[in-house]
């Protein structure tokens, strides 16, 4: 197991930047799904929620970092239900943040995402665009014969 040598040498350069990377990661992942509830300039109520787990995410993601950072520079590692404490910040913290995003979108899909009436809207342009290429179909049929 210590084959890699001390991680705190190794990682020391790269821990605060790759913390920015995964803040950016959250923030891209929120965005995208912003983009898709946005109707207009509304998010449709999506937004409070949006932001809590935004934030909340990003809290649980620092407090990783932070546990990650102390753990190694600790002479003894301290459990929390039987696990190092970084992996318990990510299993029993992250995990579950991270959560709410899948969260949201399944069950607020046909109110934040997909409505009733953008479903309608979307049918009707399907059913015009069909009938314009039917309507353009026909008089190439009729011209072969």
């Amino acid at each position: 197991m210590k084959h890699g040598g001390s991680g705190e040498a190794r990682h020391a350069d790269v821990l605060w930047s790759n913390w920015g990377f995964g803040v950016v990661a959250i923030l891209v992942f929120a965005t995208l799904i912003a983009i898709g509830a946005r109707k207009g300039r509304s998010l449709r109520g999506l937004g409070p929620w949006l932001w809590l787990t935004t934030i909340g995410c990003v809290v649980a993601w620092s407090f990783l970092v932070l546990s990650y950072r102390d753990y190694m520079t600790e002479e003894s590692h301290s459990l929390f239900l039987a696990l190092p404490l970084p992996s318990a910040v990510m299993l029993y913290v992250l995990l579950p943040t991270t959560a709410l995003f899948t969260l949201f979108y399944v069950v607020g899909f046909q109110r934040w995402i997909l409505t009733e009436k953008d479903l309608a809207t979307y049918e009707s342009l399907l059913a015009a665009r069909k009938r314009i290429e039917e309507h353009v179909e026909e008089p190439a049929a009729e011209e072969r014969t």
